[in-house]
């Protein structure tokens, strides 16, 4: 028999490694025939908060507003608390799971205890650091999450470096079981090729368009463009008394004057009347490339060469991090401006894909320390160019000073894309140095190292590919991930944690 599951997390569409890791979870929980019911923060773009939930992949997603700035967000706890119990009466949970030990945790465990049913509360790493700008670095923050660690029934950490934390906040490890995240590899197929020649719609040619070809019908407003419109396509012979005729069954329209609250663009000033056509489906045979906004999106990308690839052969380091003191990118810069200096042939290139309060700060420092172009910040990319990256980086780097676990470790073994990580938090569980990656000390001249070790042997890095394959494809793989959360459900509902 499924059981009813109630997830308290941040969610979709706001994009990182929690959010894709709960969101996979419940998605393939629903797939084995279990109902989930996830309460999250609304976020720009997502539904107004109403009564029906959103439906993503089978998941019902209930949405709570943020805090209007009331002290310690006490009215987005209230919004949490209220909308967890109301959805309970419509759905009947068989158990509450937390993501996050602090404000999530804690309001999971108050409404599981009202509700006698089971709770879990798992511990990811920011909710329990105590520097470089964790959720236990202010002591009053770290009282309320020691204070839902103790209060917490089950615990569950994503590595065995945070189960060891969650001992040192005083909860006995027999509380405490340790799930890493996975990875299904199949998640990390390479995008289309990309080349400058998929933009031109091989449809489209001189030889195609004839004046039988173009129709009153075939025209509509959605498909004529500033792009569309060239010097080169308006000659004077193209131009004729006869060739401005309506069809003999359409009288032409007398004369009209714009009104007043319309005014033509100025580069387009028409001289003569145009009635607009009647509403028509556009040709399916001409269909733009899908647009991807700013940030995060999970639609494809225009096909477009990626930044900083199309001059030529390069080695390609990426790093994918959110800028902020803890991940280390200023590490990554200097280390790489190291790797400049052994590159005589200056072809090494440092890609930058994330945004963060430290963005100014580190390009002010790659401005100073590399050469003028070598370091590339793509800021939010979307999904499908994330994708793109991963396969085609030569090398990816992990630079932490702290970290959890990291999830954009196992992508690069999906990828095949050799790895370089410092050794700190729960990276050694992932990265086996000499197996699947590089492990180095978290400051630059060690990672220089390891970054020039890479470069400089093929043969290493396909042996690193080659290991973390293996990783993906057993320890990492998602079947083994999903195994063991059932298992600990299970036990859970069968009052045996």
């Amino acid at each position: 028999m499924g059981m009813n599951i109630c997830m308290i997390c941040q969610y979709l569409p706001n994009i990182g490694g929690i959010e894709n890791m709960v969101s996979d979870l419940a998605g393939r929980l629903v797939k084995k025939g279990h109902r989930v019911s996830v309460v999250a923060p609304g976020y720009p773009g997502t539904l107004p908060f109403t009564r029906e939930p959103e439906m993503i992949d089978g998941v019902r997603i209930y949405r709570f507003p943020r805090s209007r700035g009331f002290p310690m967000g006490i009215d987005e706890l209230g919004n949490m608390y209220s909308l967890v119990l109301r959805v309970h009466k419509e759905q009947g949970f068989d158990l509450i799971h937390s993501h996050f030990a602090k404000n999530e945790g804690l309001v999971g465990n108050r409404a599981a205890k009202k509700l006698r049913i089971p709770s879990i509360t798992t511990v990811h790493g920011s909710d329990i650091m105590d520097s470089w700008g964790g959720m236990c670095e202010h002591p009053w923050s770290r009282f309320w999450v020691r204070k839902v660690l103790r209060e917490s029934p089950r615990i569950v950490t994503v590595s065995s470096f945070l189960r060891t934390e969650v001992m040192n906040h005083g909860i006995p490890g027999d509380r405490i079981r340790v799930i890493h995240n996975w990875i299904d590899p199949s998640s990390i197929t390479p995008p289309p090729p990309i080349t400058p020649s998929s933009i031109t719609p091989s449809s489209i040619t001189p030889s195609s368009i004839t004046p039988s070809s173009i129709t009153l019908s075939s025209i509509t407003l959605s498909s004529i463009t500033l792009s569309s419109i060239t010097p080169s396509s308006i000659t004077p012979s193209s131009i004729t008394p006869s060739s401005i005729t309506p069809p003999p069954s359409i009288t032409p329209p007398p004369p009209i004057t714009s009104p007043p609250s319309i005014t033509p663009s100025p580069p387009i000033t028409p001289s003569f009347p145009i009635a607009p056509s009647p509403p028509i489906t556009p040709s399916p045979t001409i269909t733009p490339p899908p647009q991807v906004p700013d940030g995060v999106s999970f639609g494809p990308d225009p096909p477009c060469e990626l930044p900083g690839f199309e001059n030529g052969p390069a080695f390609h380091v990426v790093v994918a991090r959110r800028l902020v003191k803890k991940n280390g990118v200023d590490l990554a810069i200097r280390a790489f401006s190291g790797l400049e200096h052994s590159d005589s042939a200056g072809r090494v290139r440092l890609h930058i894909l994330a945004d963060g309060p430290e963005r100014q700060a580190l390009e002010s420092l790659a401005a100073r320390e590399c050469t003028p172009g070598s370091v590339i910040f793509h800021g939010p990319v979307s999904r499908p160019t994330y994708l793109a990256f991963l396969h085609r980086a030569d090398l990816w780097v992990c630079p932490s000073r702290w970290e959890g676990f990291g999830m954009v470790l196992l992508e690069a073994f999906a990828a095949g894309t050799p790895v370089v990580a410092t050794g700190v938090g729960g990276i050694p569980e992932v990265v086996r140095d000499g197996v699947n990656g590089l492990l180095a000390e978290p400051e630059p001249a060690s990672l220089a190292g390891a970054m020039a070790r890479v470069m400089e042997d093929p043969s290493l890095a396909r042996h690193l590919v080659e290991g973390g394959r293996r990783s993906v494809d057993g320890d990492f793989h998602v079947s083994r991930g999903i195994r063991e959360w059932l298992s600990c459900y299970r036990e859970v509902m069968d009052g045996r944690a």
